[in-house]
Order: C-alpha cells, then structure tokens, then sequence
C-alpha cells in the first residue's frame, strides 16, 4: 500500500492500495511546492490501517499509532479534507496520474 501522507505532521491523508503505484509515478510533475509538503512510502497491506488511518501517522519512515494526546480518530474537518483531496487531486492530473 502506498501511504501518503503531510511531511510536517506525519499525518496519513490517504492510501493507495494499487500494487503498481509509488509517490513519483502518481505524481511526477508535481511542484517542489507540492513535494515539500507530502510524501509517500509503500508498506505492506495492512486492513486496519486502511481502515483506520487516521489513528496512525508517519514516524522516522515508519507507521506508528497516534497516542492518545494527538486526538486519535479526530478527522479532518469537511473544509480541510476538501483542500487535501483537491491538493492531491490537482497533483494527480498534473502529474499524469
């Protein structure tokens, strides 16, 4: 699975569970801009952090559990996903994706 996810929080804002795609084939010609806040690693599957990736985020290049004082299972507000899936949506048809 492929993680994506905010460089500065480490928070997972998506997955991509096709087996093909890395973060530079879905997003190739994205801006430095766009680089400079998201990332992707891929990781085994995982069904509960597929389901649940909003308890988790990105640690040293890892997958950690959120702690409890990080507010586990607080979701994005509706605003601030739209702004993220649109980000990564723009950068998907920029990139060829």
């Amino acid at each position: 699975m492929l993680v994506i996810y905010e460089i500065k929080t480490g928070n997972i804002v998506g997955i991509n569970t096709n087996q093909n795609d890395t973060f530079e084939s879905m997003y190739p010609d994205v801006s430095e801009e766009f680089k400079l806040k998201y990332n992707g690693l891929i990781f085994e599957d995982d069904t509960n952090i597929i389901n649940n990736y909003t308890n988790y985020k990105i640690l040293n290049n890892e997958i950690i559990l959120k702690e409890v004082s990080e507010e586990i299972n607080i979701v994005p507000t509706p605003t601030e996903q739209r702004l993220i899936d649109i980000e990564l949506a723009i950068a998907s048809i920029l990139g060829g994706a």
